[in-house]
């Protein structure tokens, strides 16, 4: 067990730091302030429609890879990009989004605070050095603390993020200003073309699809609906993405994966969460004020498609991972565009129902597709 937490202290940060806005979501859940949560969700697509498509799976690639100037070219990279994407950031959401602006600035800062910690932990994980990460891990413990044992309302929220900056700003402006004076462009150049520009297309793709689909369901829906299904989204998707992006390039990393025995424990999971439902239903628990047929329904559904895109997750990673230059924009186009048109369709005819089979239909696709990638690149092994 303690060998365990040594190997994925480093994912559990990557978890916590990457997941300050959907925590806050899911609080505001509890309150069913469904209006503000539709705002706080949608601030978080655009931060990760922006901030995503630059990633390039850095986390993955740095991992798994033996170049030694890696992490130097991707941290003089995301240097250069910071402050321009945060500023980018800031203005598309003053438009769309209803939040002061104090507040709106201190959520996209620390909401994208992930983008330079992720460098960080990954190059510690590395090294196996985990000192800090587990210093990190605790502050940010005491941070929910707060946040939970508070009433959840924009002044302890601000008091929360607040908290996060404190903890955070000596970090990121140290490695900022360490790396934006010291880059090495000709590394940076070719880092960008063969690691980062490859995975542009398929994570400019991912990051705009998430954010135009919950737009459209923003326009077309009342607000305290829409904001319904983005918490259901929320809590639903939590597992693919807390597995996918923090737990999986460490699975991979240490070579520690038993997929029969993972699609077991995901089944005993998704069995415990309806029969969780079918128990709410029939005692008639409340846990919302209102709308709350709609977000079990949408959070029950959204499990089901989080637990297969796990797996087509994995298969995407590990073929990333042996074949890093592979260009997946056509595969995540195609993909989102078929999930993007059919939930349309589903919201048409079913109204805000039909939303709640879009993890469903994103998981299926993307499964059939990279799992067929991966039995292609077994088949040339053999």
């Amino acid at each position: 067990m303690w060998d365990l937490i040594q190997k994925y202290n480093f994912s559990l940060l990557h978890l916590l730091s990457s997941f300050t806005l959907p925590i806050i979501i899911v609080l505001l859940g509890l309150k069913s302030n469904f209006s503000l949560i539709a705002d706080i969700s949608i601030l978080q697509s655009i931060i990760f429609m922006i901030f995503f498509p630059f990633s390039g799976y850095s986390r993955n690639y740095i991992l798994n890879s033996s170049e030694n100037d890696l992490i130097q070219s991707i941290l003089n990279f995301r240097s250069l990009l910071y402050l321009p994407l945060i500023l980018f950031s800031l203005l598309i959401s003053y438009y769309i989004v209803s939040l002061d602006f104090k507040m709106l600035l201190l959520m996209v800062i620390v909401g994208s605070s992930f983008w330079f910690i992720e460098i960080f932990l990954t190059e510690a994980e590395k090294q196996k050095s985990s000192c800090i990460t587990i210093t990190l891990i605790l502050f940010n413990l005491i941070g929910l603390i707060y946040l939970f044992s508070s009433e959840i309302n924009l002044n302890s929220i601000r008091n929360y993020l607040f908290f996060l900056f404190i903890i955070y700003a000596p970090f990121i402006s140290y490695t900022f200003l360490k790396n934006i004076f010291n880059v090495n462009f000709k590394n940076l150049k070719t880092t960008f073309k063969n690691k980062i520009l490859r995975q542009i297309g398929g994570t400019t793709v991912v990051g705009l699809s998430s954010f135009i689909l919950k737009f459209f369901l923003l326009l077309i829906l009342p607000k305290t609906i829409a904001g319904t299904i983005f918490l259901g989204y929320t809590i639903g998707a939590a597992l693919c993405t807390t597995i996918t992006y923090s737990f999986i390039p460490s699975v991979i990393f240490n070579n520690y994966i038993k997929l029969k025995r993972a699609f077991i424990t995901f089944c005993i999971i998704f069995c415990m969460a309806g029969i969780l439902v079918i128990i709410i239903k029939y005692f008639k628990i409340t846990i919302l004020n209102k709308n709350q047929d709609l977000f079990l329904i949408c959070s029950l559904f959204s499990l089901g498609g989080s637990l297969i895109s796990i797996f087509s997750q994995y298969y995407k990673l590990y073929v990333s991972h042996i074949i890093t230059d592979l260009n997946v924009f056509l595969y995540e186009l195609l993909i989102n565009l078929i999930t993007i048109i059919l939930v349309i369709l589903a919201v048409l005819f079913l109204n805000e129902y039909g939303s709640v089979f879009t993890y469903i239909l994103s998981g299926i696709c993307s499964l059939y597709v990279y799992k067929n990638l991966f039995k292609k690149l077994k088949e040339l092994d053999q």
